[in-house]
């Protein structure tokens, strides 16, 4: 017991002082980086020890009069982009003793999918085995044709104004991703034992571009 005095003074001074702080603001949708939708939904919520008093979103007051006082509200405003690039999502929230608090949330909106240029399509021909003749035991001559194998090399490159995030080929109802880093523009290169093979690119949006090749 001679411990508690020692316990009590460390408890309270982990304790949040009553109402120092501004409120605090959390966005859970969307999270921050790129994203694909020009018109978008924003989630979040605010919270407060004295109360809430104002939520405001872009300038435009987000709280109603029944939500005023409580110590956590919620709230959800749309985003209507005019164009894709860099937005800033700001939100100012003010607790009852007027104390603000502003969170600004970056990202990056891109609308565009990624381009896709084939420098380069031709088909191979690998001879496996070559031309043989062969003679049987009774002495006539059987000529065997070559073993060849087929295949198809493609090269060109992916592009896209925030990333491309991957390649993917796509022959004979298999998916196969390409070994690329994530960059605005990347070159590939593939040979595949098909006739025909689709390119398919995707950037850090989720936009998606397909080509087929030939």
């Amino acid at each position: 017991m001679r411990y508690a005095p020692l316990f009590l003074l460390l408890l309270t001074a982990c304790q949040r002082p009553g109402d120092s702080q501004p409120p605090l603001i959390g966005i859970t949708q969307p999270q921050s980086g790129v994203i694909s939708q020009r018109s978008l939904q924003v989630e979040g919520y605010v919270l407060d020890d004295s109360g809430v008093q104002s939520v405001k979103a872009m300038g435009q007051e987000l709280l109603g009069a029944s939500s005023r006082g409580l110590k956590l509200v919620r709230f959800n405003f749309k985003v209507q982009a005019p164009k894709s690039g860099q937005v800033e999502l700001k939100v100012d929230a003010t607790d009852s003793k007027g104390q603000t608090r502003t969170m600004r949330l970056p990202l990056v909106l891109d609308a565009r999918p990624p381009q896709i240029k084939i420098e380069k399509a031709e088909r191979v021909v690998k001879i496996i085995t070559p031309a043989q003749t062969i003679t049987k035991a009774d002495g006539t001559t059987q000529d065997i044709p070559a073993k060849t194998e087929s295949s198809l090399q493609i090269s060109g490159k992916a592009t896209d104004d925030t990333g491309v995030d991957r390649v993917v080929v796509q022959y004979d109802n298999i998916y196969s991703p390409l070994s690329l880093p994530k960059n605005k523009e990347v070159n590939f290169f593939v040979e595949v034992p098909a006739q025909r093979v689709t390119i398919i690119a995707v950037d850090l949006a989720g936009n998606r571009t397909d080509i087929r090749v030939p």
